[in-house]
C-alpha cells in the first residue's frame, strides 16, 4: 500500500502539463497535523541553519524544521516540495535529502526553474537565493550538512539546466 501511495504522489508531483515542472499547492492539500508547523515556518519566512547569529544559537525556525521532520513521512515531504511558500519547499527538500530519499535528484530536476527567492541564514551569513539554487546547495558535497549528496557529474548537469533558464 505504501508503494502505491508513493507512486501516486510521484505521478501527481512530476507529471503535469504546465510549462513549469512543478505546480504549487496550498495548505488545504496537506495533512491537518502539519498545518501549525507549516504556519510557523511561513510566518518567519526565512530558512535558518542549525546554528545562527552571534553565539551560534539554535533558532526557533530550525526547531520548527526539526518538528516538521518528526511529523512528516517521505510522501509528505515530497508533497511539500510543491508548497506555495519557498521556505517550506526548501525545508521539505532538505528534509528529503537528510532522509537520503531517492527522489531528491528528480525533485531538483523538476525545480530547476523554481527561481522564487528564499532568504537563508547559516551562522552569521545571510543570503538570498532561488529555491533551485538552495536545493542544489543541499545536495552539493561539503555544503549544508551530512545529508544525501549527488555526484559531481549530476550536479554539473543540473547546474547547466539552471543556468540555461
Amino acid at each position: 500500500m505504501k508503494i502505491l501511495i508513493t507512486s501516486i504522489l510521484i505521478t501527481i508531483c512530476f507529471s503535469n502539463g504546465n510549462s513549469q515542472s512543478w505546480s504549487p499547492i496550498n495548505e488545504q492539500s496537506i495533512r491537518p497535523e502539519l498545518t501549525d508547523i507549516i504556519s510557523n515556518l511561513t510566518e518567519t519566512n526565512q530558512l535558518k541553519g542549525e546554528f545562527t547569529g552571534p553565539g551560534a544559537y539554535t533558532s526557533q525556525q530550525y526547531k520548527n524544521f526539526e518538528s516538521l521532520l518528526d511529523l512528516c513521512t517521505e510522501e509528505d515531504l515530497i508533497q511539500l516540495t510543491n508548497f506555495n511558500n519557498p521556505v517550506v519547499r526548501s525545508y521539505a527538500f532538505w528534509g528529503l535529502a537528510r532522509q537520503s530519499s531517492l527522489m531528491t535528484e528528480q525533485i531538483i530536476r523538476n525545480h530547476v526553474n523554481d527561481d522564487e527567492p528564499v532568504k537563508t541564514i547559516f551562522g552569521c551569513t545571510q543570503t538570498n537565493r532561488s529555491v533551485a539554487e538552495f536545493m542544489l546547495k543541499v545536495v552539493t558535497p561539503d555544503e549544508v550538512d551530512d545529508c544525501l549528496k549527488l555526484s559531481n557529474k549530476t550536479l554539473r548537469q543540473i547546474r547547466r539546466e539552471i543556468d540555461a533558464l
